[in-house]
Parts: C-alpha cells; structure tokens; sequence
C-alpha cells in the first residue's frame, strides 16, 4: 500500500491524525525484513549417518526500508530503550523437537564479525582449504557482516535413518 493510500485510510477508518498517522510510516520504515540462507553438513562426508555431527550454517541477513541494520524497535510503552533479539531455531515441527536454537545479535558488528571471522577460519581450515582459500572465505565473510548479515553456526547429533521436516524459524521479540 502507498503511503499516501495508507494515511486515508488511517485518517477516515481509524480516525488518525497526521502526526499519528507520520508515527504508523516511521515504524514501518523501520521494520525489518529478514533472509536466512542455511545449509547442514558433516564435515569430509558426502552423506549423513547416524550419529554424525552434523554443522547447521546459517547466514542471516536483515534489511529495512530506512537503511540501518542497528535500531531500536518503536516500544513506547517499554521503561527504558528496547533492543531487537533475534533467535534462529532449526525444528522439526512434526516432533516439537528444537535441534539448534542461537541467539542473533545484529546490535554489535564487532563481535559478529570476529566471531563469523573465526567460525569461517576454523571451518575452511578443518575441511583442508589452503591459506589463500582461507583468507578468502574470511573476507568474505567479514564483507557479509558488514553489509548486514549475521553467521550462526550449531552443531547436533544426526538422529536415526528416516526422513526429517526441518524448519528454520527465525523469531524477534520486537516485531510479529
């Protein structure tokens, strides 16, 4: 809906004013939209057997309307200052069961690009990527981060041979 169409329909349905009705446009230039892009594998196997260590990557990017990837959700009814959390399950509806649960920080840069640094790193390195690979991938990484995006890595126990329904959720406390 535009903007436009958006504000007559608050003024005559719900009979905002216009400062109530810029309050409603500022929000949502504010709300995020969210991309999750995950892969599971074990490390140096083509297939997954029982009992594997499987490791559940995850790359979570936000994106708002208004631009920044830091901000404080509009909670006027909250105390003091309201950060975003973000959590990314990885479930299996079907059982209730939670296989990977990480909470996502998008509010310290530093840290997510230390840590998807280091995660990158320990993970080329383990599966025998040369330096220059390496070094690459951590760019790589680091650029990621710096453009939005969050790492999240888990690791659980393949269960027993069947077929499994997994879902990724990704939750925020701040917005529905």
């Amino acid at each position: 809906m535009k903007p436009h169409d958006r504000a007559d329909l608050l003024s005559q349905a719900a009979n905002f004013s216009p400062d109530e009705t810029r309050d409603v446009e500022l929000v949502l230039e504010m709300m995020p939209s969210v991309l999750v892009d995950i892969t599971c594998e074990t490390e140096g196997e083509e297939g997954v057997q029982e009992g594997d260590i499987v490791t559940m990557q995850a790359w979570i990017t936000l994106r708002r309307p208004n631009g920044p990837v830091r901000a404080h959700p509009h909670a006027p009814h909250f105390p003091s200052d309201k950060e975003e959390n973000f959590w990314l399950l990885l479930a299996d509806p079907a059982s209730n069961d939670v296989w990977v649960s990480q909470r996502v920080n998008f509010m310290d840069e530093t840290t997510a690009v230390i840590a998807a640094s280091k995660a990158v790193q320990e993970l080329r390195e383990g599966s025998g990527a040369g330096p220059k690979e390496v070094s690459l991938a951590v760019k790589e990484a680091v650029g990621r981060v710096r453009d939005g995006s969050r790492l999240v890595m888990g690791k659980f126990q393949a269960p027993s041979e069947g077929t499994y329904g997994l879902t990724a959720y990704c939750l925020c406390d701040s917005w529905i």
